[in-house]
C-alpha cells in the first residue's frame, strides 16, 4: 500500500497515512476552516492570529495573548487542518504500538465509544481529527455515537480544556459545523488539578468512572506552555519573598505536576498521548515517572524516527526561568532552529497506558 508524509510544521515526518486517507480527512477539515471566518473580518482576525503564533512559537506567550477572539478563530483557521491530522495520525500510531492501546481507543460495544479529553485543546482541533479516527476504526455503530442527539443529557464524549476562555466559542463553532457534541470547559496546565481553575476537569477526570475519559490528549501544549508555568510560579514565589519556592519551582515545573496529578486521578486503564515538537516534555515525563512506568509495558514512544532534537532526559525539568532576549536574537535562533530542524530526524509521541 502507498503511503504519503503526514509532516509537521518544521517539514519533519511524524506519520505515515494513505494518500486516499489524507484526502478524506483534508475535505473534512476544509468544511470546517472554510466556514470559520466571516470576509468582512477575516483579513484582520489573520493578522492577528500570526502575531499571537510566533509569540507560543518563541514560549513568551500570556494569557493576555489569548483575550481577543478574533486572533482565536484566525488560529483555528490556520491551524486546524494540519493539527488535526496530527491527532488523527497520533491515534492510528497508538493503535499500532501496542493491542491494550487499540482496544481502548476503538472502544467496544460493552463500553461504547472512547471518551476524549483534550487538555490544551484550543480550538478543538485535536478532539475532531480524534473523533475522525474512532469513527473509522471503532467498532460497529460509533459512526454516530459523538454527533448531536446522541448521549444527550450525560456529559459529552469529546472534551477540550483550555486556559482561555474564548476558545469556548471557537468550539462551540466547530461542534456546530461538524454536528458534534464538544464540550469546553477552563483549565490551567500552570495550576495543580485541585486548583480552582481546574474544577471541571478534577471533576471529571476523577469522577464516576463510567462518565471519565478514557483517553486524554497532550498535543502540541506542554512544550508550549513550559516557559510560561516555570515563569509564573519564579514570579509568585518572588512576590511571597520566598527563595525556597523558586527552587522548588525550577525542579519540579508545575506543568509536570499537573500531567502527575491527571496520572493519579485518571481511571485505570486511561490512555495518555502526548506529542510536541520536540521530546523535551515527553523525556522529562519519562524520568517523573520512571518508577513506574515501564517501556514496552505501560508506556511506549510512538512515531518519528528517531530521538528528536529536544534536550537529554530530565533537562526540561530542571531548566530555569530565562530572561526575555531580544527580538532580534529570538528572530536569528529561530531561523536557526528552522534550518536545524529540517535536518533533524523527527520528534517521537508517548503513549502510557495507566495500569489497572
Amino acid at each position: 500500500m502507498d503511503l504519503a508524509r503526514v509532516k509537521d510544521e518544521s517539514g519533519r515526518t511524524i506519520a505515515l497515512l494513505p494518500p486516499s486517507t489524507i484526502a478524506a480527512l483534508n475535505l473534512r477539515f476544509e468544511a470546517i476552516t472554510s466556514q470559520l471566518l466571516a470576509a468582512p473580518a477575516k483579513a484582520e482576525a489573520l493578522r492577528k492570529a500570526l502575531a499571537l503564533q510566533l509569540r507560543m512559537k518563541n514560549s513568551v506567550q500570556t494569557r493576555a495573548d489569548f483575550a481577543d477572539t478574533a486572533a482565536l478563530f484566525g488560529y483555528a483557521h490556520y491551524k486546524f487542518r494540519l493539527r488535526g491530522l496530527t491527532a488523527y495520525a497520533l491515534f492510528a500510531s497508538a493503535a499500532a504500538a501496542h493491542p491494550s492501546l487499540r482496544a481502548a481507543l476503538v472502544g467496544s460495544r460493552e463500553r461504547g465509544p472512547p471518551a476524549i479529553a483534550s487538555v490544551g485543546g484550543g480550538p478543538g482541533n485535536d478532539a475532531f481529527g480524534a473523533m475522525l479516527w474512532v469513527r473509522e476504526y471503532g467498532h460497529g455503530g460509533m459512526a454516530a455515537a459523538y454527533a448531536v442527539g446522541e448521549g444527550e443529557g450525560e456529559p459529552p464524549l469529546l472534551q477540550v480544556y483550555d486556559c482561555a476562555p474564548g476558545w469556548g466559542t471557537v468550539v462551540a463553532r466547530v461542534a456546530e459545523l461538524g454536528g458534534l457534541r464538544i464540550g469546553f470547559d477552563v483549565c490551567d496546565v500552570c495550576d495543580p488539578l485541585s486548583s480552582a481553575p481546574n474544577s471541571a476537569l478534577l471533576s471529571s477526570v476523577g469522577g464516576a468512572p463510567a462518565l471519565a475519559p478514557d483517553v486524554v490528549v497532550f498535543c502540541y501544549v506542554l512544550n508550549e506552555v513550559m516557559n510560561t508555568c516555570v515563569e509564573a510560579a519564579a514570579a509568585a514565589a518572588a512576590a511571597s519573598g520566598s527563595s525556597a519556592e523558586v527552587a522548588v519551582a525550577a525542579e519540579a515545573p508545575s506543568w509536570l505536576r499537573f500531567v502527575d496529578d491527571v496520572w493519579r486521578a485518571a481511571k485505570p486503564g486511561t490512555v495518555f498521548l502526548f506529542r510536541d515538537q520536540h521530546e523535551r516534555a515527553e523525556r522529562a515525563l519519562v524520568a517523573h515517572f520512571s518508577s513506574e512506568w515501564r517501556e514496552g509495558e505501560n508506556y511506549w514512544w510512538i512515531g518519528g524516527e528517531g530521538a528528536g532534537a529536544g534536550e537529554g532526559e530530565g533537562d526540561a525539568a530542571a531548566r530555569p526561568a530565562k530572561k526575555q532576549k531580544s527580538k532580534q536574537k529570538q528572530a536569528r535562533q529561530q531561523q536557526a532552529k528552522q534550518k536545524q530542524a529540517k535536518h533533524a530526524p523527527p520528534p517521537r509521541a508517548l503513549a502510557a497506558l495507566k495500569p489497572a
